[in-house]
């Protein structure tokens, strides 16, 4: 079982990241998790798994935990772009490692090979994957191991998007008929995964409004702190976990600058736990939100901008 709240390494622009690969070879590419979204690492014995979607899905089936059915991954088959063959690996009789990971409201189970260790780096240590030439959104970010070798960073958010195709189609059904309001204010969003800085733009869009996007903190704050004129910024959206400045770190920065102090910010993070929202409404936040409720958004865009 992991104490993923232990320290809080986010209140100083710090992050844990569980590493982990996904073949047994001693030199196999290292991935990681920050650990905020993973429950616990478990073996899980047994015939437990069957192949439940097709040749595009990565799901190799449900498995059952303490008499609780979660999906379980196959996070190869996702990283390949369902290309990897699941029928070898969907029913084993030796023992799977199953990372179960708690995020956005959604519990998953990602089978692994192994795991390597948890580390602790600094968010100006973490890059975006863009800078070392990775392309995609599936790999949201990267550090480096003590030896020199490159850890990428999941965007979990993105896959829980292309295996679960139906959970947008029901926040698209929630969107139809959306009400727009009256407002000349910008909307900030601070947000390294596509997929989640894609919807919030979306919805922003249907209500109405202008927004500008920024794929970390630090390019968040060098815009703010560039302006002549605040006074067209109505609202603040950011993640807490981002690359170079995390979202608390941006919150801090904002509330200790009386230019910035009055502009209301919303944390939008799948890491919803009493912990960082008892940490964020210190520091000041409005609202904090799950990434997987955009009616809040809605609620709050409306509380904030919407004119008498």
């Amino acid at each position: 079982m992991l104490d993923s709240a232990q320290n809080m390494p986010h209140i100083n622009n710090e992050a844990q990241f569980l590493c982990f690969c996904l073949d047994d070879a001693p030199d196999a590419q290292i991935y990681a998790i920050n650990v905020f979204k993973i429950r616990e690492v478990i073996y899980q014995e047994g015939d437990f798994a069957h192949v439940v979607g097709g040749e595009d899905s990565a799901i190799l089936g449900i498995l059952s935990i303490r008499g609780e059915s979660i999906a379980l991954i196959d996070v190869r088959s996702w990283l390949y772009d369902f290309k990897v063959d699941l029928k070898k690996d969907s029913a084993k009789n030796n023992r799977d490692l199953i990372m179960v990971c708690n995020f956005s409201n959604h519990i998953i189970g990602l089978k692994i090979a192994q795991v390597r260790q948890i580390i602790q780096r600094s968010w100006m240590d973490v890059h975006a994957s863009s800078d070392y030439g990775i392309r995609g959104q599936k790999i949201i970010a990267t550090t480096y191991n003590d030896d020199g070798n490159i850890i990428q960073i999941l965007d979990v958010e993105q896959m829980l998007s292309d295996i679960f195709p139906m959970l947008g189609y029901h926040d698209a059904l929630m969107l139809d008929g959306l009400e727009r309001i009256e407002s000349d204010k910008l909307v900030l969003i601070a947000e390294d995964s596509v997929s989640v800085s894609h919807g919030l733009k979306h919805i922003i869009g249907l209500m109405g409004l202008e927004c500008k996007e920024f794929s970390d903190g630090e390019e968040l704050i060098i815009y703010l702190e560039s302006l002549e004129d605040i006074k067209g910024i109505g609202i603040i959206i950011t993640d807490i976990e981002m690359p170079k400045i995390s979202g608390f770190e941006v919150l801090k920065k904002i509330r200790s600058n009386p230019n910035l102090e009055h502009i209301p910010v919303i944390i939008n993070s799948s890491m919803d736990d009493e912990a960082n929202r008892q940490s964020a409404y210190k520091i000041g936040v409005d609202a904090f939100i799950n990434k997987s409720e955009p009616d809040e958004i809605i609620f709050y865009l409306k509380q904030f901008l919407q004119k008498e």
